[in-house]
């Protein structure tokens, strides 16, 4: 009795301690923002204006595509460098909306399940947070 309650708290605190461990093929897939905020009202939450999208793949490459006038329009890429359980580096090839010269955005993430995870974003002068869900 006393080794199976040894197991279970064993089995208890690998599982917790591997679901902490965060990796980017967690990321992997097709995500779509489903709700944002803004900098001037971060605890309102509403529907994003238009389909929003980011693509990650196992390497931690990953695409950022809106849907916008009846075409998708990419508007930016690079590579995602996880700095903790929590944060990760976007390091950027491209970026439609910012200067040539910003090169980096600092992202924090938790996931709420394997398919969604809140977004808290900034880059340059600009920040938000957004709700992704992974589609299927």
């Amino acid at each position: 009795m006393i080794r199976d309650f040894v197991t279970g708290i064993c089995l208890s605190v690998c599982l917790f301690v591997s679901a902490q461990k965060v990796k980017p093929e967690l990321f992997e897939g097709m995500w779509q923002v489903t709700m944002q905020s803004t900098a001037n009202a971060p605890e309102k939450f509403s529907p994003p204006r238009t389909n929003d999208f980011k693509i990650y793949d196992g390497q931690g490459n990953f695409r950022h595509i809106i849907y916008a006038n009846n075409k998708y329009v990419e508007l930016s890429k690079g590579t995602i460098e996880l700095t903790s359980d929590s944060t990760y580096t976007e390091k950027l090839d491209k970026h439609l909306a910012v200067p040539a010269s910003v090169k980096e955005g600092r992202i924090i993430f938790r996931f709420l399940d394997p398919d969604t995870f809140l977004m808290k974003w900034s880059l340059h002068n600009l920040s938000g947070q957004e709700v992704y869900k992974r589609v299927k």
